[in-house]
């Protein structure tokens, strides 16, 4: 393995007895670790870094942005998409969620990116209801393929649901989706009260898109209440061009969002899961494996990427060429996702489970302590009697790591779980801790952008903002010391 590079081999895992474990191109994982625990500079950057081919990473977070964007761009196209502004970066792509849609089944998928925000997917929090769930579910998808097949857009598709139009059942006719129309115009026929209900529901799921700054990511620039300059000023990504490398180009896509107001958490969820479909695609193209492999590090996964599907999926992506790692700050939380069956096959199907610091389920942790498992103590024990002194041993069981133990483990280690093998006991890899030459090009890097993310800030901001004017006053400062 000498003749070897990392990106070859594998991402790192980290150390066991002082030898280096790697994950290999078809393992997916699934890393559970507390707030503050090292996840993003042990195995969120290190990940994107060794990453051999594309790369799609999330976060709610500048810093995994900030921390490798700068070298992969050394190896290919770098694309952010962030519409609630969490690096203050200008608007560099927008992408068409209805570019997929070509019959009823890919409308249907789309229109269920933006229904789990109203109850329609699945998990232990389904809001869903039993009549009027399904029905805004089937108006949707009729909405958007009646979009897609007329070459609207889902500015249209929001006018639609606004003013209960009648012309994208004429759409579905004329482009050979008959039953269709014929059930939205039946859809529109119902009695006010039934018909409000419903076009309530498909409003609520598309309530991300009343925001002007979200809409300009999902449709053309000519449509944007202020169009840019110059028709090619934004240009658009195709999911197909981001998994098609040339050479030893590999482009990378941040995907950032928060919850809350102005979340973009229906589109990096849509994206995710179109990405996939289109992966899997080029994957059967080539004969059922992609080549070189695609990242896919999702980070802050049960909050941006509620992907229903996903425990399902996890079973066979890596024979795909898809190394998928879904990072979790609790059982809990991915419990609250996917339930209690789902987080289980979710589980089930990572062919490495890691778990950091900061893990204080009591219940997940004590679970771990069985799996860890026991081992034999001897014990000694010394008795006294008119006779003398007398020595006896014997072995007793006890756990090689009670749940105390693990919840209290440091930031740098980890439990580690593989199929086919006992658990170990990791030493982290934190990009900071790597070699000087490495670090420095990352520290390098990262101060380049986090000025990118000040200046921008300051132009965002204003100058008569106070966080805008300390920004200044340390920038001059800085400037005034290197003279």
């Amino acid at each position: 393995t000498s003749a070897l590079s990392a990106r070859e081999i594998g991402a790192a895992l980290g150390d066991v007895s002082g030898a280096t474990l790697f994950k290999s191109h078809e393992d997916v994982e699934l890393v559970i670790c507390g707030p503050r625990s090292n996840k993003t500079s042990a195995k969120v950057v290190p990940d994107i870094i060794a990453a051999p081919g594309t790369v799609v990473a999330t976060s709610n977070k500048p810093d995994v942005w900030v921390l490798t964007a700068g070298l992969r761009n050394r190896v290919g196209s770098v694309w952010l998409f962030d519409p609630q502004h969490i690096t203050y970066q200008p608007q560099g792509f927008w992408w068409n969620p209805l570019a997929g849609v070509q019959d009823v089944e890919s409308a249907a998928r789309l229109a269920r990116y933006f229904l789990r925000e109203v109850g329609g997917g699945s998990g232990s929090n389904d809001r869903a209801d039993p009549f009027f769930t399904p029905a805004a579910a089937k108006t949707l998808r009729q909405l958007l393929l009646a979009a897609a097949c007329s070459r609207h857009t889902l500015r249209d598709v929001v006018l639609w649901v606004a003013t209960r139009a009648e012309e994208p059942a004429v759409y579905l006719h004329n482009s050979g989706f008959a039953a269709q129309a014929a059930s939205l115009r039946s859809t529109l026929e119902l009695p006010p009260e039934t018909k409000g209900g419903i076009f309530e529901g498909v409003a609520t799921a598309l309530a991300c898109l009343d925001s002007e700054e979200l809409l300009r990511w999902v449709t053309p620039p000519a449509t944007w209440e202020n169009p840019p300059r110059g028709a090619k000023a934004v240009p658009e990504l195709d999911l197909w061009d981001l998994i098609t490398t040339v050479g030893d180009q590999h482009p990378t896509l941040y995907l950032l969002s928060r919850e809350g107001e102005g979340s973009g958490r229906p589109i990096v969820a849509a994206i995710v899961g179109e990405l996939i479909d289109v992966a899997v695609k080029a994957a059967s193209a080539r004969g059922g494996r992609l080549d070189p492999p695609i990242t896919l590090q999702l980070d802050e996964c049960a909050n941006i990427v509620r992907l229903p599907e996903l425990p399902n999926w996890m079973s066979w992506f890596g024979s795909l060429g898809l190394m998928v790692t879904v990072v979790l700050q609790s059982r809990e939380q991915g419990r609250s996702v996917w339930g209690k069956e789902g987080f289980d096959a979710l589980w089930s199907a990572a062919t490495i489970k890691t778990i950091g610091a900061g893990v204080q389920d009591a219940d997940f942790t004590e679970d771990l302590s069985r799996l860890v498992g026991d081992h034999k103590v001897e014990e000694t024990s010394t008795s006294y009697s008119s006779g003398g002194q007398s020595v006896s041993r014997s072995l007793r069981t006890e756990r090689i790591m009670t749940a105390a133990d693990i919840a209290a483990m440091p930031r740098t280690s980890a439990l580690l779980f593989t199929s086919g093998r006992r658990p170990a006991l990791l030493t982290l890899h934190p990009w900071y801790a790597e070699p000087d030459e490495e670090k420095e090009q990352i520290t390098t890097h990262a101060q380049e952008a986090t000025a990118q993310v000040q200046q921008a800030a300051i132009s965002a901001l204003g100058p008569d903002n106070p966080v805008a004017a300390a920004l200044m006053n340390e920038r001059a400062d800085a400037v005034g010391k290197r003279r």
